[in-house]
């Protein structure tokens, strides 16, 4: 992906082209239902949620096993999964989210509900991984680049507009269109001009009438977090694909595991040190992309980041790469299934530094 990037990068008028936009536009109209689905939610959240812990640790649960399980519409096995499989992937309803429990390998929501409520006035980084899923259909493909980076701005408002612990959240992006779906900064400003009736108006599915008034004002109030810098990208605003960042956001893409961060991007290092909360989206280059034994646990697989940050890490089971899971636990997964639950993403990961 790096070779291809060179490829535009050398042209004076393709530098800054993105092949994928048009697949990008197509797919993301066909997450409506669950764009306005999520809209709602965000509506009723302001009318039925009090500042009461127990309320907001049960939403903050659904909040996080969201963004988890939008993550999983990433994932390139996609094409050995039925519709109905993604649907029930990018639902959001408490029944849906009942039924993904069980497929949760290592969840350390309690851990992380605790963190978050001993922080007061806090910041939390999100390094953004794929805001899309591709999945051919027949011989078509769709990708839905998107969803996921909705679902995390999502998961951003709920923490700075109902809980009492967070008041900015920064985005990290990636600047190539690394594995061609990681989100760009140009993806994180494109997003908000999507979020509107006449982007999506050729898409026949049936909603209520209220859905788009709850769409406008979500939209609304994410362009004032943008402008009071609420939300706020690691980047300028406007970075180029390729851009210099000074070692901050283009380490996201160099060949080296984050273990070697302090070393090879002190600036990054340095700024995600004064964060409270650091949250990766399924970046294999975080436990060094190696074929641990599962049960290695989830500090040790950090090697020198461990204890730099607190970490949250959410990912699906898409790879070899699968830490964290009880020996016992990944020993009963290979006889019953071999090797095939490490890298079929119907179990997933949660683990918390």
């Amino acid at each position: 992906y790096r070779r291809l990037r060179s490829y535009f990068a050398a042209s004076i008028q393709w530098s800054q082209f993105d092949p994928f936009i048009p697949l990008k536009d197509k797919a993301f109209k066909h997450s409506r239902t669950y764009v306005l689905q999520l809209a709602r939610t965000m509506h009723e959240l302001g009318i039925a949620l009090e500042p009461d812990d127990r309320q907001l640790e049960v939403i903050f649960r659904q909040m996080i096993q969201m963004s988890l399980w939008g993550n999983a519409a990433d994932l390139s096995f996609l094409t050995r999964v039925s519709i109905s499989d993604i649907q029930r992937q990018l639902a959001v309803s408490k029944e849906a989210q009942a039924a993904k429990h069980e497929f949760i390998l290592k969840d350390d929501q309690d851990a992380a509900w605790n963190h978050l409520k001993s922080i007061e006035n806090g910041r939390v980084d999100i390094v953004l991984d794929n805001c899309k899923y591709a999945c051919p259909i027949v011989t078509t493909l769709v990708t839905h680049r998107f969803y996921q980076l909705f679902a995390d701005l999502v998961l951003a408002d709920f923490l700075v507009t109902y809980t009492p612990y967070v008041d900015r959240v920064v985005f990290h992006p990636k600047m190539i269109p690394w594995f061609l779906s990681d989100a760009t900064p140009f993806d994180f400003k494109r997003l908000y001009s999507l979020l509107n009736q006449e982007f999506f108006e050729s898409v026949d599915i049936g909603d209520s009438p209220d859905c788009w008034e709850h769409l406008s004002v979500m939209f609304e109030r994410w362009e004032g977090y943008v402008e009071k810098g609420v939300f706020k990208l690691s980047v300028p605003d406007g970075s180029p694909l390729g851009g210099d960042t000074r070692g901050r956001a283009d380490f996201w893409t160099s060949p080296y595991p984050y273990w070697d961060m302090k070393n090879l991007a002190p600036p990054l290092y340095e700024n995600l040190r004064s964060s409270d909360l650091v949250i990766f989206k399924g970046d294999l280059k975080l436990t060094g992309d190696i074929k641990w034994p599962p049960w290695t646990p989830f500090a040790g697989s950090l090697r020198a980041l461990a204890g730099s940050f607190p970490i949250l890490s959410l990912r699906t089971n898409k790879s070899y790469v699968v830490i964290g899971v009880d020996l016992t636990v990944a020993e009963e997964l290979d006889a019953r299934t071999g090797d095939t639950w490490r890298f079929s993403g119907r179990q997933v990961k949660k683990l918390f530094l």
